[in-house]
């Protein structure tokens, strides 16, 4: 066989071998659209609710208390959660089709371990 022949047949043999051993690299249509639509339902839900939580606290002050401090800041840290862990979960089987080759997942794992590292440091300015 010439090289690029072989190249062609190998690629061919590793694609087919990935398929079989590892199953297909993305979701079909059927499972990805109700699975997307799912989480963006939650992620919606979750930013109007924390941030209507936010407002409230804010907003009436007999509810400053120690313990609505700590639920602002849970809903806090919770918004960020959603915001950088949410909306990659959202789209993340619409970009890994996309970004596949980009090592995505991996930046996406490092940017979630930040997210909860800064979730600990986070308060709430009396």
């Amino acid at each position: 066989m010439s090289g690029l022949g072989e190249l062609e047949w190998n690629e061919t043999y590793r694609e087919q071998y990935l398929v079989q051993y590892l199953g297909p690299k993305h979701l079909p249509y059927q499972s990805l659209i109700p699975i997307s639509i799912v989480y963006g339902l939650i992620f919606i839900c979750g930013l109007v609710g924390n941030f209507s939580t936010c407002i409230v606290i804010y907003k009436a002050h007999y509810m400053r208390t120690s313990t609505n401090y700590y639920l602002f800041n849970l809903a806090i840290s919770d918004m960020a959660t959603l915001i950088f862990d949410g909306i990659p979960t959202v789209f993340l089987p619409l970009v890994l089709l996309i970004f596949w080759e980009f090592r995505l997942p991996h930046l996406l794992a490092r940017l979630e371990s930040i997210n909860d590292g800064a979730a600990f440091l986070f308060f709430v300015p009396r």
